[in-house]
């Protein structure tokens, strides 16, 4: 539980020597605080000095959490040892120590306590234990922690000396354990077919814990890091108790009846759905665009030998699952953007479809498509929906494949009929800064993992993520896993990753906290709304 906060290791303690301000009633009682005063400087000098850090502490940090969970609990004996069993008589009011007298002692002991089942909570999560057993433990943390606030909101009334950060620490571990507490408690309604119920108790809680924030702003980042989990968990299970899922077919999940509108008329909307790899369907409006789909074979450039790659999720997913589609949107003109396996069949379906293209895939579209629009960069078209309305669709510079001197391939800027919302995208991470930072976007999406050959970025993400959303001051950003394929071929073998979701979470809650993530699972839409009410 402390390891969480970032900061607990640069704090230092003061030196007390217990004998000097405690009237002993006899030589017994003077020996034990003697003694105390030993052990607390020989903790002294461990954490001003050598590691900076209590044992427990440092041995948590090491991975050992079977002994931290031990030493805490020996140090919560030792503090109950003070509370209950040392005669403690103070000289004089005024040199009163908060730590000497029974209450706060019981309270430092009810902290220790409380650490060491957070240490056993951790070490069962790693273990694979139930969920019954994890929301058992960090509920019996939240216990402790009620019992140590009532103690020291009373003593706060006789000692002036103590911290109103300590209030603070304890109040947000028990809000902090106990949204762990009900998340478990979630799975397990979920896992009984109770998915409803686990919703309610997700948005029960994420309303209360909203209510609790921390006030210091280290521990207000980790609090955060905690809701933006539990509220991915949150819209997760609301999309599956939203949709019904036949033969989980996802082909029923976008279909037309599957789609649910928005109760909020006159509110503009995107519904996200990811396909995985490059390729998304978007509804905005009444319009719906088709962006740089592969629904048809592999994706293999046309050399399966260096690259073969299929997708994880939707395997069955095809053409004929779409609904009626109003644009294609192509944003480069290589075969993970521009997948001719796909495009051609879907021209002999529907001929006289509206793209919307870079001018690079101007030698592949034009002999499939009789109604294409090339855009450069800054340049823009409208989508005109048959409800009379519109959706204006606007070319950024995306990055450059091929010589220096090449035309640029597009990322887009797609506006919502109202104006309420404007949407980025740009499969990449590869963006003009200049071009960029003039303009403004609601959700941004992106990837955030980087792929990267042997001195080549094939795709960036991380930082650079970060920097975008910064730069177009985001609200929401949807991350993208364009590179999550089940891959086979030379080039495969050569691609790693860098970085994960979740240090992708930590520089965006540096740079733009207020910022919510929103992670999309294939095949299932995302709706987000100029209200802030998604799903």
């Amino acid at each position: 539980m402390m390891i969480s906060y970032p900061g607990l290791t640069k704090l230092k303690t003061k030196p007390i020597v217990y004998q000097n301000v405690i009237l002993a009633s006899d030589s017994s009682t003077l020996e034990q605080l003697k003694e105390l005063s030993s052990k607390r400087k020989a903790i002294e000098e461990s954490i001003n000095e050598n590691s900076n850090v209590t044992e427990a502490i440092a041995r948590e940090m090491s991975g050992d959490l079977v002994q931290s969970a031990t030493l805490f609990r020996k140090a919560a004996g030792v503090y109950d040892y003070l509370a209950k069993e040392v005669p403690i008589f103070i000289t004089r009011a005024e040199d009163r120590i908060p730590e000497a007298t029974s209450h706060i002692s019981s309270i430092m002991s009810l902290i220790c306590l409380a650490e060491a089942q957070a240490v056993t909570a951790r070490k069962a999560e790693e273990n694979g234990k139930s969920g019954s057993l994890l929301a058992k433990l960090h509920y019996g943390i939240t216990e402790f922690s009620t019992e140590a606030i009532d103690l020291l909101q009373a003593t706060i009334k006789d000692c002036k000396d103590i911290s109103s950060r300590l209030l603070d620490y304890i109040m947000s571990c028990k809000a902090l354990h106990e949204l762990k507490c009900y998340k478990h408690v979630a799975e397990n309604l979920k896992n009984e077919g109770k998915i409803g119920v686990a919703v309610g108790v997700l948005r029960r809680e994420l309303s209360n814990a909203k209510k609790s924030m921390p006030k210091e702003e280290a521990w207000r980042l980790v609090f955060k890091q905690v809701i933006n989990d539990l509220s991915v968990v949150l819209r997760k299970y609301e999309h599956e108790n939203e949709f019904v899922w036949l033969n989980k077919k996802v082909s029923a999940v976008v279909s037309e009846e599957r789609v649910v509108e928005s109760s909020d008329s006159g509110t503009d909307v995107f519904k996200l759905t990811y396909l995985e790899g490059n390729s998304w369907l978007w509804e905005v409006g009444g319009a719906k665009i088709l962006v740089d789909p592969i629904l048809v074979g592999n994706l293999d450039f046309g050399i399966p030998w260096l690259y073969d790659a299929a997708k994880k999720v939707l395997k069955n997913f095809k053409l004929d699952d779409l609904p009626e589609i109003d644009c294609l949107l192509v944003t480069q003109s290589l075969d993970d953007h521009c997948h001719l396996k796909t495009l051609k069949p879907l021209s002999q379906k529907l001929p006289n479809l509206r793209v919307i293209a870079t001018p690079n895939a101007k030698a592949l579209l034009d002999p499939l498509f009789s109604n294409v629009t090339y855009l450069e960069p800054g340049q823009s078209s409208e989508i005109q929906v048959n409800n009379g309305s519109s959706v204006n669709i606007r070319a950024t510079a995306g990055p450059v494949l091929g010589p220096p001197w090449q035309r640029p391939e597009n990322g887009y800027i797609v506006t919502s009929p109202k104006g309420q919302l404007r949407l980025y995208y740009e499969p990449h991470c590869v963006y003009n800064e200049n071009f960029v930072e003039k303009e403004r976007a609601d959700i941004v999406i992106t990837p955030v993992i980087k792929q990267l050959l042997p001195n080549f970025t094939l795709v960036s993400g991380q930082e650079d993520a970060v920097r975008l959303a910064k730069l177009l001051r985001a609200k929401f950003i949807v991350p993208m896993k364009n590179g999550d394929l089940d891959s086979k071929g030379l080039l495969s073998s050569l691609v790693r990753a860098d970085g994960t979701m979740e240090s992708f979470k930590e520089i965006l809650l540096k740079e733009l906290p207020d910022a919510i993530v929103l992670e999309p699972t294939p095949g299932v839409p995302l709706n987000v709304s100029s209200t802030g009410n998604n799903s």
